[in-house]
């Protein structure tokens, strides 16, 4: 899922290609393909099966996701996230209902999301009965994107935290949150 100890590598999701009329294979799930599910081989993506080998001129599990399955109804991404982080306050402050919480995403000048989604991480996630936070993106310069130039990159996830939440994230009350529909870096990420 993109996440580990510090210092160790981790291997990132893979994701199928999305669906494409000039280019029809993966299908899309609604007719039993694989567009935009998780992939470890070419094979899960249906570039070969066990009695075929995969053509090795196509690729079709991908890592980062592609932009046209995040821009898509195809799949729910945010049921694999990209990643998923731990939500700890300071010593003696808190995160709480109505809070609005900004991850810089690094490299700046590598990310370039184009929407994010953020939920929490099950039931143990958020302190107490809690709605979903919402996610919103923003650049470091520029601000809120427009779609009127200049265009920099989009490096800002803005999350919201709900209006209704049980209890408050302290240094010792810890929230899970999980990121998805959004996609990475051509590079990838650590």
């Amino acid at each position: 899922e993109g996440t580990g100890d510090p210092g160790q590598i981790t291997t990132v999701q893979s994701y199928c290609l999305a669906y494409s009329q000039n280019f029809p294979t993966p299908a899309p799930q609604s007719r039993g393909g694989k567009a935009c599910m998780p992939c470890v081989t070419e094979e899960d993506c249906g570039n070969g099966n066990a009695f075929t080998a995969p053509d090795p001129s196509i690729t079709w599990c991908t890592s980062p996701v592609d932009l046209a399955c995040v821009l898509s109804d195809e799949a729910a991404l945010t049921d694999v996230p990209a990643f998923h982080f731990n939500l700890r306050a300071a010593p003696s402050s808190q995160i709480q209902r109505t809070d609005i919480l900004r991850i810089f995403l690094h490299p700046l000048t590598q990310w370039d999301i184009e929407t994010c989604t953020v939920v929490w991480n099950g039931e143990d996630g958020c302190p107490g009965a809690c709605n979903d936070p919402t996610c919103s993106v923003e650049a470091v310069i520029g601000g809120e994107p427009t779609g009127v130039g200049p265009d920099y990159p989009v490096n800002i996830m803005k999350i919201d935290m709900p209006g209704t939440m049980g209890g408050a994230i302290t240094s010792e009350a810890i929230g899970m949150l999980k990121v998805g529909s959004t996609n990475f870096p051509p590079g990838g990420f650590l």
